[in-house]
């Protein structure tokens, strides 16, 4: 990623996040991520086999103002 380039456009119109994405975001281990998922410490969503986690509380949690609200 390039200096100065927005983290977030790559959300931009989109209510959730992969987890991969939110780990980004987060700098945490995919592996962490799933590991707060399972005990309730990030709230997600399940679709299929794989989470979604909501990009307003991403924002949240990286101290960022949510453009859209929910």
């Amino acid at each position: 990623m390039e200096t100065g380039a927005d983290p977030w456009a790559p959300f931009a119109g989109r209510l959730f996040a992969t987890v991969p994405e939110a780990a980004a975001i987060l700098r945490y281990d995919v592996r962490t991520v799933r590991r707060a998922i399972a005990a309730g410490e990030i709230p997600a969503v399940r679709v299929g086999a794989t989470y979604r986690i909501r990009v307003s509380w991403l924002r949240k949690q990286a101290g960022e103002s949510a453009d859209e609200s929910d």
